[in-house]
C-alpha cells in the first residue's frame, strides 16, 4: 500500500463513528480499489485521488447506507459502554495502586520511626556521666540524638 492510499484510508477512518470488525473489512476491500485507481489514473496527490475516486466521507456514507438507523445506533451505544467500562477499569486500577503505595509508604515511615526510637533508647542506655559533668557515649551512633554541648565520645580525652 503506497503513501497516498494510507493517507486516504486514514482520512476515511475519521468518518466512521465506530471501527469494528466489519468496518475494518470494508476498508480492506477499498484498498485494492484505491491501488487500482492510483495506478490506472497515475495519481500523485491525495487531492487528485479525492477528485477521481471519491471523498473519504462518501465511503462512510456508502457503508452505513446499507444498515438501518437502529442498528447503527445500537453499535454506537455498545461502543460507548465498552469505552466507559475500559475507562472505569483504568481509574479503579489507578485508585487501587495509589492506596497501595500510600499504605506502603506509611508502613515504611512507621518502621523507620520505630527504628529511630529503638536507637535513641539504646544510645541513652549506653551513656555514662563523668565526674566533671560531661556525658560519655560508648558508641558513635548517638551523635545525631544528643544535643547538649557537654557531650564527649569515648575516643576523646576529658580535661
Amino acid at each position: 500500500m503506497n503513501k497516498i492510499c494510507k493517507e486516504y484510508i486514514s482520512d476515511a477512518k475519521k468518518f466512521f463513528p465506530i471501527m469494528g470488525k466489519n468496518e475494518r473489512g470494508y476498508l480492506r476491500g477499498i484498498i485494492s480499489e484505491l491501488e487500482d485507481c492510483i495506478e490506472r489514473e497515475s495519481i500523485t496527490t491525495k487531492q487528485e485521488l479525492y477528485v477521481k475516486y471519491r471523498q473519504p466521507y462518501d465511503l462512510a456514507n456508502d457503508y452505513y447506507s446499507r444498515f438501518e438507523t437502529d442498528e447503527i445506533v445500537k453499535k454506537i451505544r455498545i461502543a460507548k459502554y465498552i469505552k466507559m467500562l475500559i475507562i472505569s477499569i483504568i481509574i479503579t486500577m489507578f485508585v487501587v495502586a495509589s492506596v497501595f503505595s500510600t499504605l506502603t509508604i506509611h508502613r515504611s515511615l512507621q518502621y523507620s520511626r520505630e527504628e529511630m526510637v529503638d536507637t535513641e533508647e539504646y544510645n541513652l542506655e549506653s551513656a555514662t556521666e563523668h565526674p566533671n559533668g560531661y556525658t560519655i557515649h560508648n558508641n558513635i551512633q548517638s551523635e545525631g540524638f544528643v544535643t547538649d554541648n557537654n557531650t564527649i565520645y569515648e575516643d576523646e580525652t576529658i580535661s
